[in-house]
Order: structure tokens, then C-alpha cells, then sequence
């Protein structure tokens, strides 16, 4: 069985980015204008939601957000 490998980088990730306000102003600041100008920042919230693998779950994980389109529609991060 393989050894767990200690990531408390993503720990770290996962409670800032979990944080709507500090994500927003991250996302703000480093998507390419055009991307910003589409998304409702005002509306990102931090989802329950993980496309890891259960299998793989001790080993990787992810942080999804949704976030509102100005369109009216909706995007994960």
C-alpha cells in the first residue's frame, strides 16, 4: 500500500480559497479581463461538490466554486 503524502499546502489552499471574499479578490486580480467581466464575483461560493475520485480521495483533493455569469448563467472554478 502506498504511504500517504503529507500536503498541508493543501490544507492551507482549501481554507483561504474556501473563503469567497479572498477567492473573488484572487480571481479579480489574475483571470485575463475578459474572463473577470463575465463572472458576478458578488456570487462565488464554495460548493460541496469534488470530481476526485473516491479511490483517490486520500491522496488528492479539489476546491469547486460557482460562481454567477453576468449572461445569467453559471460557472465552476
Amino acid at each position: 500500500m502506498p504511504q500517504r503524502v503529507a500536503t498541508p499546502h493543501d490544507l492551507f489552499f482549501r481554507q483561504v480559497f474556501g473563503q469567497p471574499e479572498i477567492a473573488a479578490d484572487f480571481l479579480a486580480r489574475y483571470l485575463p479581463a475578459p474572463i473577470v467581466a463575465s463572472l458576478d464575483l458578488s456570487t462565488l461560493a464554495s460548493q460541496p461538490d469534488t470530481f476526485i475520485d473516491p479511490d483517490l480521495s486520500e491522496y488528492h483533493s479539489d476546491l469547486l466554486l460557482r460562481v454567477g455569469l453576468r449572461d445569467g448563467g453559471q460557472a465552476w472554478i
